[in-house]
């Protein structure tokens, strides 16, 4: 799974955290791709997103 060791990581409280809702463009391919992974996680497109943006923060 590409994003199992994100799952792992953890770490992000989106229930407490203000929202900034943004729009997004991927291919179909990627998109269908995405919806996928975040099922197969058990997760919305926006968790799975928001964990691989804080998986790979600059420090």
């Amino acid at each position: 799974m590409y994003f199992e060791r994100f799952v792992q990581i953890g770490g992000c409280n989106m229930s407490v955290e203000e929202k900034k809702r943004i729009m997004i463009s991927l291919s179909s391919e990627n998109a269908e791709l995405l919806s996928k992974m975040a099922r197969e996680m058990g997760l919305s497109k926006s968790a799975l997103v928001t964990i691989w943006i804080n998986a790979n923060k600059t420090k």
